[in-house]
């Protein structure tokens, strides 16, 4: 404890002299603890893009055939039966797409032309496979075919005028009056063109079963390996008598962010290891140089009663001293810019969460500056304790 003290004593004296190591060992000790956050806020940004337009990691993609007097239970029998066997390590969603024409009640009133918007139509919860966020009402819809709603991405919302506008008719043809529908929800599905959402129920109670085409069928399941999951998915067509159309293959695009993310884990962790290195070296210059400039006063502090140990912990101490200021103002700096900095930056209703804090990568950092200071520090402790006593009794 006496020696801490004296160190911290020492480092307030030298405060100016060790100014600028402080600062090289504070940026490399901060771009260290930004390294884990950088690559958490980047990789959530870049897979959050993908898993909101591409689907989630991972998700197998194949097309099944249904017959369309059998549209709307044969999909959920195919979703129940694909969920019974991933169990809690995937889901499905099993998705059928069409043009509708859509009026609102009082356009279709005054015999107003009707809007064209795609939708598709899925059984099973749709959030499962693609990360969407809801900005508006409750999303994923009931696989139920009543009451029948929809949901509309962000840009349909604003076509048709939601919320002022709520409940349309849609039909399958521009002159048909068709079933009212009832948006439930607005989401943020990263799309640019007006689009919905609507369970494939409803689909084939109320808008008939006009040929959607082949079903496709979506599984997300990253601890399936791919293989597996394409047979599982053919294994359950089979049960239900469904031909597959196209095998699954997969289809989203996560895997492309993987590298991206890599190799600005190694950008950032380059750059802290080199400022670390500066800091080091900085020190060293530092220590050598007040060695030599405090030379008799280390040598009276021996001639007085210090032993080695005591000169080598003086020395020693200012650095880690040092190092502990650095380290705490940078773990301090760090979580303000977590917790108050990256939330503020990300827009309401975005798929990118806030980052979670990265504790590991502050505890590397306080590492990191101990040992930059024991590397910096150690060579003028050493010739600082060597010092002859005998240098004293000269002056």
């Amino acid at each position: 404890m006496r020696a801490l003290v004296a160190a911290l004593r020492d480092l307030r004296r030298h405060r100016l002299r060790n100014l600028l190591s402080a600062g090289t060992m504070f940026i490399g000790v901060l771009a260290l603890v930004g390294v884990s956050a950088a690559s958490s806020i980047a990789g959530d940004m870049l897979v959050a893009y993908e898993e909101q337009t591409g689907g989630r990691a991972v998700t197998m993609t194949a097309q099944v055939d249904v017959p369309q007097e059998d549209l709307g239970p044969g999909g959920r029998a195919l979703v129940d039966v694909l969920n019974t066997r991933l169990g809690n390590a995937g889901q499905a969603v099993v998705s059928g797409q069409s043009t509708v024409f859509l009026r609102t009640p009082a356009e279709f009133e005054n015999n107003q032309a009707a809007s064209v918007l795609d939708i598709e139509w899925d059984a099973g919860d749709l959030t499962s496979v693609r990360r969407l966020a809801v900005t508006d009402g409750r999303f994923p819809l009931a696989d139920e075919p009543f009451p029948p709603t929809i949901a509309v991405n962000e840009v349909a919302a604003r076509q048709f005028g939601f919320p002022e506008h709520t409940s349309f008719f849609l039909g399958t043809s521009p002159d048909a009056r068709g079933a009212l529908f009832t948006v439930a929800a607005v989401i943020a599905d990263g799309g640019t063109d007006p689009k919905g959402y609507g369970n494939l129920s409803a689909y084939a109670s109320l808008l008939g079963t006009s040929d959607l085409g082949p079903l496709t069928v979506r599984v997300t399941s990253p601890t399936i390996a791919e293989q597996a999951s394409a047979g599982l998915v053919a294994d359950a067509a089979a049960d239900l008598g469904l031909a597959l159309s196209s095998p699954a293959v997969r289809t989203d695009t996560t895997w492309r962010v993987a590298a991206q993310i890599e190799t600005l884990s190694v950008i950032f962790t380059l750059f802290a290891v080199v400022m670390l290195l500066v800091a080091a070296i900085g020190l060293l210059n530092v220590g050598l140089s007040a060695v030599g400039e405090r030379s008799r006063e280390l040598v009276i502090r021996r001639a007085i009663g210090a032993n080695r140990r005591d000169v080598f912990l003086l020395v020693m101490g200012s650095s880690f001293a040092m190092a502990t200021v650095v380290a705490v103002v940078a773990t301090g700096a760090a979580v303000v810019l977590v917790y108050a900095v990256a939330p503020s930056l990300v827009p309401a209703g975005s798929v990118v969460g806030a980052p979670p804090f990265p504790w590991m990568a502050c505890v590397v950092g306080c590492v990191a500056a101990a040992l930059t200071a024991i590397a910096g520090a150690a060579v003028p402790a050493m010739k600082a304790a060597r010092l002859p006593v005998a240098l004293a009794l000269r002056e």
